[in-house]
């Protein structure tokens, strides 16, 4: 009987079996940047209008800085995009404008020959897009702080303030960029004296008189102030922030002033617009707005967020562009053409229709077979009525066809029944705890979340404001089924329960029983792992969680812009996503592709895998397809039992990981005639040193194989697989003496796979007690006395390590009673030893077996009892 569990545990060790080794491509299927160009302004959306300018011959400028884009309403009221591709951050220079990148623009001017130039807030410069479509820094603004507007003076001058440096700069002619208002310390001072030498506070918008005084927006100090020959004074607000006195402002953004005189004032803080007439004369105009702008009629513009705003020179309020609506759109149509805005979950039904949360619309919207979106839950607006949601969260469908949705900021799940009826599911609608063990409906909750239903119907939820992940079983009891406040949850088809401890950057796993153990991430944020065990693995902030067919647990690792996978082996990679939070690579494989802070997964049954990229406003799907290796990669080589890099010892086994390295269908290797394993498996070889390894297993993302006798001595090794005999992956690795690792339960850490001496396999239900002896395995142990021999399977005499053994239970040492090769197996050593007694320790007891001069991984630990 134990010669049966151990050949089922090795097996399941050296054979991978799990890994989903396939290459996707990736789409987009729901969600899309289209923003009405080439048609009405007035039904084109507008995400946030911070900035507006009107050319010479009537055309009108606005810098939408949320939507990262210039846009441009023409005479006849149609709307294109000039700059900005609708995604921050810097790229374009010297190409067309339309495809670069903005970060958050905000101010922008055009100046007499048609240039339009453009304060580009996220970058820290300001940027000119020439009447030919091309775009370029303004040399010398590379450096600035957060410049917010611009302007020209009577002399064609660019001026710019720099809302984060609180100055005012000056581009002259020779390209020096120089400073002529404000010291760059933020404050309230200087009025009657040097312009140059007084404090400004976040100046915003600037303008020119007729006269050629420069007036600015002097916004934190809630004043609108004028420099005139090099004095600095000031024409507006008393500095205290209120509404009670005609002269007050508050947090004021934009100044504009008519070839009158007369002074436009946009009191941001005070959502209005005043008016100063050259006699002092200080009045409300209707409409706000954040930016301003006059044409040569008179007629004054307004950005004012999802709209502009004119107000005509017979002060009647009109929009021009911008219909609302910029988050939500496309309901009845092709969800490729939707607007979505924050979604966060996915979940399929058996039919395959999709279901997400789009969290800041307020809905839970479902895209069908023919790809039309529609809302199926939530008005539009946050709220606690039945048909509303608060910032929905997390969804999932029941076998019922019933759709699950967790509303978060209304602490509660809503149930839409098969029949269409809405009802509230679980949570009392207030937050808080009040403890486990009532009816959903009697339960608080406090900000749910992910959402997944196990097989028998028991719907797990992460309840992330109470720091835990709670069950809904099936007589509608609510109880903890772990205190992790998760951001993602799934459940394999045994019944256990993983999530995703964002603030802790790892992957948490609950056996039936309530144990928890850490199944992937190391703690600390970062990326590292991919080929090798999750559990040595970084994540960064990782959140949505899904299981396919064949027990691959799929992971958004959110702060890396990724989607990995973990084999039921555990091993890590990565499918989607080459770490920039960007948006690219539709139509190509997913490995190339840019998400950003991708977050809910869902897989269907043909291993499609459905992703919610949050930060991109889309559901994009991965696809997998043939593998297909276009260059010698570097595989992973670890030891296959620690399941971690190193040196490599003489007739170790090692775990090699990769893609495309081995046949799609795995192959297992079984003793030729002359009793030893193969070196060819399934058209796969592997060399080291040009010695072909023995085969253990093969498949296309991981062979197992025994690395030669012959490398001893060597410095190093050359790892070279071939498959189909092309070289499919090349490492380079150490050699050493020894590199000893032990077998255990969880792909290298956690239990040992080892025997009690009644034969039982240890564990902390059937634990060995102190004095008693106990059987462990590992591999790595070097050369042997007699020399063992490639692939050939040990008898007697057995093998026995030419290096010393010791064995250590915690601090205590272990009397061996034999540590030589296992009978019946190729490079694995077999250790009986004899539990210390006395006063060593029991529990879960950490066990290193050492080889010469070199130690098994840390982690490992044995069941021990009195």
């Amino acid at each position: 009987m134990k010669v049966t569990i151990l050949a089922l545990t090795l097996v399941g060790m050296l054979r991978a079996g799990a890994t989903s080794a396939a290459v996707y491509s990736i789409e987009t299927v729901a969600g899309s940047s289209q923003v009405g160009d080439g048609g009405p302004a007035i039904l084109a959306p507008l995400s946030d209008a911070e900035g507006v300018a009107v050319d010479s011959v009537g055309n009108t400028f606005i810098a939408d800085a949320n939507d990262h884009r210039i846009r441009k309403v023409a005479p006849d009221g149609t709307i294109s995009t000039v700059a900005g591709d609708g995604f921050p951050g810097f790229r374009g220079d010297g190409g067309p404008a339309s495809a670069a990148r903005l970060n958050t623009p905000y101010g922008i001017a055009v100046d007499s020959a048609g240039n339009l130039f453009i304060a580009d807030l996220g970058n820290n410069r300001v940027r000119k897009v020439s009447p030919d479509g091309n775009i370029a820094t303004v040399p010398g603004t590379e450096n600035l702080l957060a410049p917010r507007n611009v302007a020209f003076d009577a002399a064609g001058r660019l001026y710019i303030s720099e809302f984060g440096g609180h100055r005012v700069w000056r581009l002259r002619p020779d390209g020096v960029v120089e400073s002529v208002v404000g010291n760059g310390t933020p404050g309230f001072a200087g009025d009657g004296g040097a312009a140059s030498a007084a404090k400004l506070s976040y100046p915003a918008g600037i303008t020119f008189d007729s006269a050629g005084s420069l007036y600015i927006a002097d916004s934190s100090n809630h004043r609108v102030r004028k420099v005139a020959n090099g004095v600095i004074t000031t024409v507006l607000g008393t500095g205290d922030p209120g509404a009670d006195l005609p002269n007050q402002l508050n947090l004021p953004t934009s100044v504009a002033i008519d070839s009158a005189g007369d002074l436009y004032v946009a009191d941001s803080g005070n959502q209005r617009i005043q008016f100063v007439s050259p006699t002092g004369t200080i009045s409300t105009l209707p409409g706000a707005g954040r930016d301003l702008a006059l044409d040569r009629a008179g007629n004054l513009f307004l950005a004012s967020r999802v709209h502009l705003l004119e107000v005509t020179t017979a002060l009647s309020l009109q929009s021009i562009a911008g219909d609302g609506s910029y988050g939500y759109r496309g309901d009845g149509g092709a969800a490729t053409s939707a607007r979505l805005n924050g979604p966060v979950a996915v979940a399929l039904n058996a039919a395959g229709t999709l279901y997400f949360a789009d969290q800041k619309n307020f809905r839970v919207r479902a895209v069908d077979h023919a790809g039309v979106a529609t809302t199926i839950l939530g008005d539009g607006t946050a709220g606690s009525a039945p048909n509303q949601l608060n910032y929905p969260a997390g969804v999932a469908v029941a076998a019922s066809g019933a759709i699950l949705v967790s509303d978060q900021n209304n602490d509660r799940i809503q149930e839409i029944t098969a029949a269409g009826d809405i009802q509230t599911l679980a949570g009392t609608g207030s937050p808080g705890f009040i403890g486990d063990g009532l009816s959903a409906a009697s339960t608080q909750l406090f900000s749910p979340g992910a959402m997944t239903i196990a097989a028998d119907g028991t719907l797990y939820f992460a309840d992330a404001g109470n720091g835990r992940v709670r069950e809904v079983n099936s007589a509608g009891i609510v109880i903890t089924a772990a205190q992790v406040a998760a951001r993602g949850v799934a459940v394999d088809g045994a019944g256990n329960v993983y999530c995703s401890d964002s603030a802790w950057h790892r992957i948490m796993r609950v056996d039936r029983q309530g144990h928890t153990s850490i199944l992937a991430g190391t703690g600390a944020p970062g990326f590292a792992g991919d080929g090798g065990p999750a559990s040595s693995a970084q994540l960064n902030s990782p959140t949505g969680l899904a299981f396919d067919g064949q027990g691959n647990l799929y992971l958004s690792d959110t702060g890396n812009n990724r989607v990995r996978v973990i084999g039921s082996d555990g091993t890590i990679r990565t499918i989607a996503g080459n770490g920039s939070a960007d948006f690219a690579g539709d139509a190509g494989p997913a490995i190339s592709a840019s998400l950003d802070a991708p977050s809910g997964l869902a897989v269907d049954a043909a291993g499609n895998i459905w992703i919610a990229d949050t930060g991109n406003n889309r559901l994009r799907k991965l696809t997998p397809g043939p593998i297909a290796v276009e260059q010698i990669q570097t595989p992973g080589v670890v030891n296959a039992a620690s399941m971690l890099p190193g040196p490599v010892a003489p007739g170790e086994i090692v775990s090699i990981f990769g893609r495309g390295i081995g046949p799609v269908t795995a192959a297992g290797g079984t003793l030729d005639a002359s009793g030893v394993l193969p070196t060819e498996l399934a058209a796969t070889k592997v060399l080291f040193n040009g010695i072909q390894a023995p085969l253990f297993y093969a498949q296309d993302s991981q062979v197992n194989a025994q690395a030669p006798y012959e490398i001893a001595g060597a410095e190093m090794a050359d790892v070279e697989v071939f498959f189909n005999g092309e070289l499919r992956g090349k490492a380079r690795v150490p050699v050493a003496p020894s590199a000893p690792g032990i077998f255990t339960l969880s792909a290298g850490t956690g239990m040992a796979v080892a025997f009690n001496e009644n034969g039982a396999l240890n564990s902390p239900v059937e634990p060995a007690h102190k004095a008693s002896i106990v059987t462990l395995y590992a591999t790595g142990v070097g050369l042997t006395r007699p020399a063992g021999a490639d692939g050939k399977p040990a008898t007697a005499p057995f093998p026995v390590p030419a290096l010393p053994v010791t064995l250590m239970f915690g601090d205590y040492p272990a009397q061996i009673l034999f540590a030589g090769e296992a009978p019946g197996y190729a490079g694995l050593l077999q250790i009986n030893a004899r539990v210390p007694g006395g006063f060593a320790p029991t529990g879960s007891v950490p066990v290193v077996v050492s080889i010469g001069n070199a130690s098994s991984q840390p982690g490992v630990t044995i069941a021990v009892v009195e």
